[in-house]
C-alpha cells in the first residue's frame, strides 16, 4: 500500500463521484497530495485506531505544521474528525478512499 502512496500524482486533480452522483457539481475530485495524507491516515488508524499529526508527518516525510495545514482542510471537508490529539477519517472520508481504490486498481 506505501507504494501506491509515492505513486499517486503530485499535482493532478483525481476525480472522485459520490455514488448517485448524476453530474459534476456533485462530484469531489482531490489532489494527490490530500490523498497521499488520507491514505497515510487511513494506514495508521487501522494499525493504531488513530493518528496523531507527528506519526503522519514521519511517515510521509513532511513537517507538522505542513500536517496541521492539511488536517485543518480536511476536516472542513468532513473527510476527518479529530477527538483529542488523534485524527481519524470520518464514513465519507473511508467511502471516498475505497473508491479511489477500486479505480486505481
Amino acid at each position: 500500500m506505501l507504494l501506491w502512496l509515492l505513486c499517486l500524482p503530485q499535482q493532478r486533480h483525481l476525480p472522485w463521484r459520490a455514488q448517485g452522483a448524476k453530474n459534476a457539481a456533485q462530484a469531489m475530485t482531490l489532489p494527490g497530495a490530500r490523498l497521499r495524507y488520507l491514505f497515510s491516515l487511513a494506514r495508521l488508524c487501522q494499525e493504531n485506531g488513530g493518528a496523531r499529526a507527528v506519526e503522519i508527518a514521519a511517515m510521509l516525510g513532511v513537517t507538522r505544521p505542513s500536517v496541521h495545514r492539511m488536517m485543518e482542510s480536511l476536516k472542513k471537508q468532513g473527510l476527518i474528525v479529530q477527538e483529542g490529539a488523534l485524527l481519524c477519517l470520518t464514513a465519507q472520508g473511508q467511502g471516498i478512499l475505497q473508491q479511489y481504490k477500486a479505480e486505481y486498481e
